[in-house]
């Protein structure tokens, strides 16, 4: 191998290894940004059950993110039907977000790294998944993951939002905040292949 060749191979080599530690450190402030908002959830979930702290963990303890969105969902459900009005468009629309980052989540974490593409890394559920038209894959870039931690503390922003302190005012650059658009964008999943017509026999 000449010097050149060995340079080369050594500077590719350093720059695939710094692309991948990039990707590491993203990914454990994703997973700790998450758990934040699990908590934030889960938080406004004890608040508006209007039941005491000890009710709270002792009837939900353990009740994970899906779920809890599901029992919040119902209370605002039961509370028009009483004819109480709240409008929860922000965090509504918070959990309609969430709900695309969490499937991103479950498929790192549930299905871990497959290959690497180009220098990002890839997860899916191939082998796992019951049919074709369960396979998720998803290819996850370092500013993937960035747009996602920062769409996290928008939730958590846009959630907060709908309920604050007694007497507290909320601040303009918090509002443009809740305002801003979502930054991470998933990419569309590949359609199952169609299955072969049959030929129609001649009359």
């Amino acid at each position: 191998m000449s010097s050149d060749a060995h340079a080369k191979r050594v500077i590719d080599t350093e720059a695939a290894d710094k692309r991948r530690s990039d990707f590491y450190r993203a990914l454990g402030e994703f997973v700790l940004e998450f758990a934040n908002t699990e908590k934030e959830v889960l938080w406004i979930l004890f608040m508006m059950s209007n039941v005491t702290d000890a009710v709270a963990k002792s009837i939900f303890s353990g009740v994970h993110l899906d779920r809890a969105k599901d029992f919040i969902k119902k209370i605002i459900a039961a509370e028009a039907a009483r004819g109480v009005i709240t409008y929860y468009s922000l965090m509504t629309k918070a959990f309609d977000h969430l709900e695309l980052i969490t499937r991103v989540r479950n498929g790192i974490l549930h299905n871990g790294l497959q290959f690497w593409i180009d220098g990002d890394p890839v997860m899916h559920n191939r082998f796992k998944a019951s049919a074709q038209q369960k396979v998720r894959e998803h290819r996850i870039s370092v500013q993937d993951l960035h747009n996602m931690i920062l769409d996290l503390r928008k939730i958590g922003t846009d959630i907060n939002v709908q309920f604050p302190p007694e007497g507290a005012s909320i601040f303009p650059h918090v509002m443009a905040s809740t305002r801003a658009p979502w930054r991470y964008k998933p990419p569309e999943q590949s359609a199952p292949p169609k299955k072969p017509r049959g030929s129609t026999p001649k009359r």
